[in-house]
């Protein structure tokens, strides 16, 4: 019984108010987010600046709780729109139906929409804005130009309105048949929103998981290029360094003289140096009688200083006679007193 009771006032709160969830697109200057304004009794100004993320309006009407996501329509944003569309009951697509100029792009972007997965089956409500202004396109010229007829598997609904001004009732016009066509399938598309919602935000995780790890690898590989370049600067100051070092000490040795060994000193003749040159070398004489009589006086000489039998001679006591002494005969006493003294002949 309790279990039936509960069972029973889920169904009821869930035929009393629904929650849906919608997204309002089309290219930038359409009007979207004034009619977003105009549709949640939150008009804006006459100057609207253009969206550059999203904008949440929430709107109650029926049994329904609806949010609507107006998202940016310029060029370089109109790729968040697929990050939206798993998670919606319905579209809204905006045109601008006084620029002409403009439909071949608005078709263009509205097929590429319409190609998404998520977006098959949806129904989508396509407003033909600004027919305030002169020259705007009606419904079906709009159906026609952007070649809805061509759109399979998706159920299309045009509605001109002017989303400027009063509230156009055109506009709620347009919310309701939209919200007929999601609570005539509401059980179905809803399970649906619910399963592919959380396969879109398991993706969306996933994908922001790797962006971390590739910022990350980013990041550490700036680190070690750092790194590299460090060390290559400082191995290149190493490099010049030793260079400049090296050019310096071939420029001292260049500008250096030679070195010379010092000469030795030259030492000036002196009457004792010729002496002792002439003992060491004597000159050779000539053989005359009385060179001969000059060496027996040399050698009597000579024994006379001899060392006497029993004693050492002192290694200093040693005297030699230069051969210039010998012309000096008064040096040398006579070998016999009574003999007479001989004639001494010079050389």
């Amino acid at each position: 019984m309790f279990t039936l009771a509960r069972n029973l006032v889920n169904y009821l709160r869930e035929k009393s108010e629904k929650r849906c969830r919608l997204i309002c697109v089309g290219l930038d200057g359409a009007g979207k987010t004034t009619l977003v304004g105009a549709a949640s009794n939150e008009p804006v100004g006459d100057t609207v600046a253009p969206t550059m993320g999203f904008q949440k309006a929430s709107v109650t009407t029926g049994r329904f709780h609806v949010d609507v996501y107006d998202l940016g329509g310029g060029k370089r944003i109109r790729g968040i729109w697929k990050e939206y569309t798993a998670e919606v009951h319905g579209t809204v697509f905006v045109v601008d139906a006084a620029n002409k100029d403009r439909f071949d792009e608005a078709r263009e972007v509205l097929h590429a929409t319409l190609k998404d997965d998520y977006m098959s089956g949806k129904p989508l409500l396509i407003f033909a804005n600004k027919q305030d202004l002169e020259g705007a396109a009606s419904s079906a010229a709009l159906a026609e130009a952007l070649k809805l007829p061509s759109v399979a598997d998706v159920r299309f609904h045009v509605v001109e309105c002017s989303a400027k001004g009063a509230t156009d009732p055109n506009i709620a016009q347009g919310l309701k048949w939209l919200l007929g066509a999601v609570e005539s399938d509401f059980r179905k598309l809803n399970k649906r929103v619910e399963v592919e919602g959380a396969a879109m935000r398991e993706r969306q995780e996933r994908e922001k998981e790797e962006r971390r790890k590739r910022a990350a690898a980013a990041r550490e590989e700036r680190r070690r290029q750092r790194e590299r370049e460090a060390a290559e600067a400082e191995a290149e100051m190493a490099k010049s360094a030793t260079s400049t070092v090296a050019v310096e000490s071939t420029a001292d040795t260049a500008a250096s003289p030679p070195k010379v060994a010092p000469s030795p000193p030259k030492v000036a003749a002196s009457p004792q140096n010729e002496k002792e040159l002439l003992a060491v070398t004597p000159a050779p004489r000539a053989v005359t009688e009385a060179s001969k009589e000059e060496e027996v006086v040399e050698e009597t000489g000579k024994a006379m200083f001899a060392p006497l039998p029993g004693t050492v001679a002192s290694p200093t006591a040693s005297v030699e006679i230069s051969p210039g002494a010998l012309g000096r005969p008064e040096l040398l006493p006579p070998l016999n007193a009574n003999a007479p003294s001989p004639t001494p002949t010079y050389v």
